[in-house]
């Protein structure tokens, strides 16, 4: 009877009003069936009759598994006020926001539940670990200040905890002690699993969320190798998440770029899958197109990329990188100037961009323009206000395009500003290369100044004294020999433990100052030194024989040497043809029809001979013809 019951009940899913009866005559046979009972309740919430729903569950004296389907009718009928649902509201409130990705407003509800909850309570760590959940997810993808609060970070009570706290790390770009984290987060889930008596698919199903995340943390580090070996290990495993599979696909076409493309679009198509959208968040969906534009871009199907380029950017219109991909297109059609175009046009609508302004700037560095990519640089700086002192790899590259342009003072003028700025205890490093520049331009008076600035405040920088020699011998070699007092020995021997001797004369030889020093010499009568050529001995094969004398006609065919014999056959015996006399017609040496005697083109005159009587012979008698069966003729074959 209760089985018809459940039957009917399935009948009707989609009419609720009818469904209520059902779960009425089930009850009745089973009062405190779980199943039933959660069906009443979740059709009288599909029915919008929430306080129906409390009733029910608050009849059934509140069960454990109906206690988020009381919290969420309390929410929608706008009925919070006791303080055991408060919480279940808050939290169901949250998990809304956060799967909307409204992380800035779920983060201050789980702030809220935190300074309420106690940490003795069986639901703090759950709630604590969707607390760092969000945090990451907010720190990754939100550009607001991120909000103060007390609460611990980097918890590995559980693997949840320390998983979601290695998030937050990557979000702050903090790789190495993410990865630390990753590995104990790794090893806390197999030992807790293994205890609860998880089977080794379920527990490889698990790890695979936290082993993709390592992967990803390699990724970013530089360790590509490391990072797919770990991919495709999750890729072999038939139990894992269709999510976290199509994570490490997208990864590992990353990782490929240009290598692979045939594969790669295979893996594409799979994860470019409708299915997912609903499973995916809007990053990941985001990152995942933006690479199936670059994966036709490597396949060199430029209309299919522009035209997805074109739909993405109304999509996800901050996406800069979207714009590069119709001027690469043309690059790589080899149509420069239309892409260079196209460059100046999405800067000119976006003067704040500095992957643009790079990008412009590049392009015209490759066709010499070093003039207009100095321009464009400036252009930039102007717009954002920016202080270039304050970005190292761009006051490089402004100072290049400055040389290129032959502004060396303007040069000069740039590094002195941004030494007299820093600190000479900080970044001595950049402080030195950037000397070292002024030394490339010709200024020594002032690379001295600089070294001697280095030196006053370190006087055991063996660096900077060797420096501040070098730039003191180009015009005050005095100075410059008191300074080299200080090199100690010991101190040398430090300064060039790391350097190969040979190696730098070797190199020494071949740079401009040798050529300058054999002029030198020139100058002074004195004969340079020529190096006198290397006479090597010639090449002989393996078998070589000294005294053996080759044959002159090796090298022609066998047919036309001196000494070649002809094995072929006589043609004159044999059928068809052996006794036909050559020549006659035309003097071209073909068959005599008529078989006379060979007459030669030019009579040759000769002196007369005796004359020989020829001797007659009789022929034999012939006796009658035996008709015989014409025999078929042997072929010869091919030699």
């Amino acid at each position: 009877m209760g089985h018809q019951c459940i039957r009917n009940i399935s009948k009707h899913l989609e009419l609720h009003e009818i469904k209520i009866p059902k779960c009425k005559e089930f009850l009745k046979l089973i009062p405190n069936d779980s199943d039933a009972l959660k069906a009443k309740v979740i059709t009288y919430i599909q029915l919008s009759e929430y306080q129906k729903a409390i009733d029910v569950i608050e009849k059934a004296k509140r069960p454990s598994s109906l206690l988020f389907e009381l919290a969420y009718s309390c929410y929608r009928k706008d009925d919070s006020t006791s303080e055991d649902l408060k919480n279940p509201c808050l939290q169901l409130k949250a998990q809304i926001l956060y799967r909307m990705e409204k992380h800035y407003d779920a983060l201050q509800i789980y702030q809220d539940i935190l300074k309420d909850i106690s940490e003795d309570d069986t639901y703090y760590e759950e709630i604590l670990s969707n607390y760092y959940a969000v945090k990451a997810a907010f720190k990754n993808y939100d550009n607001i200040t991120i909000i103060e609060d007390d609460v611990k970070e980097n918890s590995t009570e559980t693997y949840e905890l320390a998983y979601n706290s290695a998030c937050i790390l990557i979000a702050e770009e903090q790789y190495d002690e993410a990865e630390k984290l990753l590995e104990t987060a790794k090893s806390i889930c197999r030992e807790a699993l293994l205890e609860e008596d998880y089977n080794e698919d379920e527990i490889e199903k698990e790890l695979s969320i936290i082993i993709v995340q390592l992967a990803y943390v390699k990724q970013l580090k530089g360790n590509s190798k490391q990072a797919n070996e770990l991919y495709q290990n999750v890729l072999k495993l038939k139990s894992a998440d269709e999510v976290v599979t199509a994570i490490a696909l997208n990864n590992v076409i990353a990782i490929r770029k240009e290598n692979d493309i045939l594969d790669s679009s295979k893996k594409y198509r799979t994860i470019s899958n409708q299915a997912l959208d609903n499973k995916l968040t809007m990053a990941q969906k985001k990152s995942i197109e933006i690479n199936g534009v670059l994966l036709s871009l490597y396949m060199n199907k430029y209309t299919a990329a522009i035209e997805q380029a074109n739909v993405l950017m109304d999509k996800y219109p901050e996406e800069e990188i979207l714009k590069l991909i119709k001027p690469a297109a043309l690059y790589r059609q080899k149509n420069a100037s239309e892409a260079l175009k196209e460059l100046e046009k999405h800067f000119n609508e976006n003067k704040n961009s500095l992957k643009l302004c790079l990008s412009v700037a590049q392009f015209k560095i490759i066709q010499e323009k070093y003039e207009d990519a100095l321009k464009t640089v400036e252009t930039y700086l102007k717009c954002t206000n920016s202080d270039i002192y304050e970005y190292p790899g761009l006051l490089s590259l402004v100072l290049w395009l400055n040389e290129k342009c032959g502004n060396i003072e303007k040069s000069l003028d740039l590094l002195q500003t941004y030494i007299d700025n820093n600190d000479t205890t900080e970044d001595q490093a950049l402080i030195k290369k950037l000397i070292d520049f002024k030394l490339h331009c010709n200024n020594p008076e002032e690379a001295a100044k600089d070294y001697e600035k280095l030196v006053k405040a370190d006087p055991t920088n063996v660096e900077a004294i060797s420096g501040l020699v070098i730039a003191l011998s180009k015009f005050d070699i005095k100075k410059a020999e008191e300074y080299e007092q200080f090199l100690q020995t010991d101190h040398l021997s430090e300064l060039v433990k790391g350097l190969n001797i040979d190696d730098l004369e070797s190199s020494y030889a071949s740079t401009k100052t040798y050529k300058k020093l054999v002029n030198q010499t020139v100058a002074n009568n004195e004969k340079p030194r020529v190096k006198k050529p290397r006479k090597r001995k010639p090449f002989v094969p393996k078998n070589f024989i000294p005294n053996f004398k080759p044959d002159p006609e090796r090298w022609l065919p066998k047919y036309e040497r001196s000494n070649y014999k002809n094995k072929r056959k006589n043609l004159n015996k044999g059928p068809q043809g052996a006794s036909v006399a050559g020549g006659g017609i035309g003097g071209t040496r073909s068959a005599n029809i008529g078989g006379g005697k060979f007459v030669p083109l030019v009579e040759k005159t000769e002196k007369p001979e005796s004359p020989v009587e020829e001797v007659k012979k009789t022929p034999p008698k012939q006796g009658p013809k035996k008709k015989t069966q014409p025999k078929k003729k042997k072929g010869k074959g091919r030699k």
